[in-house]
């Protein structure tokens, strides 16, 4: 399990890019930073073929979106595990910004779909 997660929630598949510094960084220069707002839009469409734990039961979906303390999820969409949302869900977030090269510093976001009725995680990433 990973540290930052509930442990019911099994981690999903993420792309990342990893980069070999050409140098060691023995220490890092102190960075002035200040806040910046921004909105987290997420354009939650549809959902395929969902984990369902149960055989006799089909899940009632809800896909849920985390951003630095603050959640927001879907309608539920009754008996389905191919879902359709068609939602644009918001987030208000203050991120942190470099002010010598405005560079953003971004926040995990977390993206699961649960079943409404057992709260367990039907996918997640």
């Amino acid at each position: 399990p990973m540290a930052h997660l509930p442990t019911s929630i099994i981690p999903g598949s993420i792309l990342i890019g990893l980069f070999q510094s050409p140098s060691v960084i023995k220490t890092r220069p102190k960075m002035e930073v200040k806040p910046l707002n921004f909105t987290l839009r997420s354009y939650c469409i549809m959902a395929r073929d969902l984990n369902t734990m149960k055989a006799d039961h089909l899940p009632n979906p809800i896909l849920g979106i985390s951003c630095r303390g603050r959640t927001t999820e879907t309608q539920c969409v009754r008996s389905t595990t191919i879902p359709i949302w068609n939602e644009v869900l918001e987030i208000p977030v203050v991120l942190q910004c470099t002010i010598n090269n405005m560079k953003v510093h971004p926040e995990p976001i977390q993206v699961v779909v649960y079943d409404e009725e057992d709260e367990t995680s039907l996918s997640s990433a």
